[in-house]
């Protein structure tokens, strides 16, 4: 037994050494065959990843890398001014003497020429102009009457309607007095269906009209 102790490891040692060899022929063998050592290769150099900035995109948005639309302001818009509503102007002058020369008789005729004329950017229609006289504080008649009615009937927008009247004042002869040192008021009022307005005229004398 002992015997074939030794024999199993001499057996192996010698293999041992004959591997070791067979190994150092084949590495001298393949250095004289020119052949070089395979070289590892170095390890790649550590980059730093680059910083993205992050674009929020609307649905709206073009992608990335698309030329942008130029985006034209949208125009102003004129100053447009605001339509002026139906307003009334009136014009009185006389047309010829009244037929009273002092205001002293119970009576006068007045001949007169009025322009009345529409101020706003809207015909004016159903035109009525309403006239009363005054001296001082009392009113005398027109025609007989409280108050005159004249009807214009519609008026264009900015224009201007020319209308000859001719009435007769009813006065005593204190208001004729009254009248001839602080002239006759006229308290008119122009009415339509789109407004009213209210415009104080004094007759002077027998002949002018000038605004209260």
């Amino acid at each position: 037994m002992k015997r074939l102790v030794i024999t199993i490891t001499v057996a192996i040692g010698a293999l041992i050494f004959i591997l070791g060899g067979l190994f150092l022929v084949a590495y001298y063998k393949g250095l004289g065959a020119g052949a070089q050592p395979v070289a590892v290769p170095d390890a790649a150099p550590y980059v730093p990843p680059t910083a993205t900035a992050l674009v929020l995109l609307s649905p709206t948005s073009p992608p990335p890398g698309s030329p942008v639309p130029l985006q034209t302001p949208a125009p102003r818009g004129a100053n447009t001014p605001t339509p002026a509503p139906v307003g009334f102007g009136l014009i009185i002058e006389a047309s010829r003497p009244a037929e009273s020369s002092v205001f002293l008789s119970a009576s006068v005729k007045v001949y007169l020429r009025a322009e009345l004329s529409n101020l706003g950017d809207f015909a004016a229609h159903n035109v009525n102009v309403t006239a009363r006289a005054r001296v001082a504080k009392d009113y005398v008649a027109i025609d007989g009457k409280q108050a005159m009615v004249v009807s214009m009937g519609t008026v264009a927008a900015r224009s201007t309607v020319p209308k000859d009247l001719t009435f007769t004042l009813g006065m005593s002869l204190s208001q004729g007095q009254t009248a001839q040192s602080q002239g006759i008021y006229f308290e008119i009022v122009v009415t339509s269906t789109e407004g009213n307005s209210y415009i104080p005229l004094m007759l002077c004398n027998q002949f002018t009209c000038s605004p209260a």
